[in-house]
This record gives C-alpha cells, sequence and structure tokens, in this order.
C-alpha cells in the first residue's frame, strides 16, 4: 500500500501536532503533578518544622521560669493539710535526697474516712505529680469510726 504526496504530507503534520501533545499528556503532566504534590508536601513539613520549634522555645522557656519556682514537697503537703483542715493532726517527716527529690512521711491521727479520701485525691491529683511510696491505715485506738493514717510521698 503506496501512500502518495497529499497522504504523506498528512501523516507527518498529524504526527508533529499529535506527538508533543502525547509527550505533554503522557510525560509532562504528571511529572507536573509530582512536583505540585510534593511543593505541598514540603510547604506541610515546613509548618510542621516551624510549630516544633515553636513549641522547643516556649519549653525551654517554661523550664528556665519553673526552676526558680518549684515549691517543696512539705509546702505542697501543708497547703493541703491547710485547706482540708487537718494540719492540726498531722505530723510530717522531711527528708531530701542526693538527687534533688524529697520524700516525707505524713502521719494524721483521728481522721474520719471523708478526710481521707479528700487528701488521697488531693495528694494523687497534686501538679506536678506526687508519687505515693506507700500507705498504712488503723482504725483509731478510742473510735474505730476514725483511723490512724500514715505514708510515705516522694516528689518527681
Amino acid at each position: 500500500m503506496e501512500l502518495t504526496q497529499r497522504e504523506k504530507t498528512l501523516v507527518v503534520a498529524a504526527l508533529t501536532i499529535l506527538l508533543p501533545l502525547l509527550f505533554f499528556k503522557l510525560v509532562l503532566s504528571p511529572l507536573n503533578d509530582y512536583r505540585q504534590k510534593q511543593r505541598v508536601t514540603v510547604s506541610r513539613l515546613d509548618e510542621k518544622i516551624r510549630q516544633i520549634d515553636h513549641l522547643g522555645q516556649e519549653l525551654r522557656y517554661i523550664e528556665q521560669n519553673r526552676k526558680g519556682q518549684t515549691i517543696s514537697l512539705s509546702k505542697k503537703i501543708d497547703r493541703l493539710l491547710r485547706r482540708h483542715k487537718i494540719k492540726s493532726r498531722s505530723s510530717t517527716i522531711v527528708d531530701n535526697n542526693a538527687d534533688g527529690r524529697q520524700s516525707l512521711v505524713l502521719k494524721l491521727d483521728e481522721v474520719n474516712l471523708t478526710e481521707l479520701i479528700h487528701i488521697l485525691y488531693s495528694v494523687e491529683n497534686a501538679s506536678p505529680v506526687i508519687a505515693i511510696k506507700s500507705i498504712d491505715i488503723n482504725p483509731a485506738y478510742k473510735n474505730k469510726k476514725r483511723f490512724r493514717f500514715s505514708t510515705a510521698l516522694s516528689s518527681w
């Protein structure tokens, strides 16, 4: 099958027009889409990096300011006891550890169950965390509805 000169010219013209269009559609367009997705991904990552940097600066600022404002464990427990109005029935023994933590033994005499629950709840939900190492609860000698309470506490 032999093509005439006019048909050959039309085929060459069609190929001249269609080949760049196919190249653009099959190669350049997916490549451009990929680049666009990468730009969006990079911009999201840059935003996350800026947020992390900002949070790091805030954390350093908070840590620098908190160092001078730490409240000792004995002061925290004293505040809790005063808030619950059982300071007069309490005694504390404080021990400072070499690693900077503070240990405390708290003894309460003649406390009822409600007072005991409130003080334990306050200790557990204190900020920063107070660790309860041990608890000893015994009935009081004179009144079985009241308790003698002893606990070992530690700050972090």
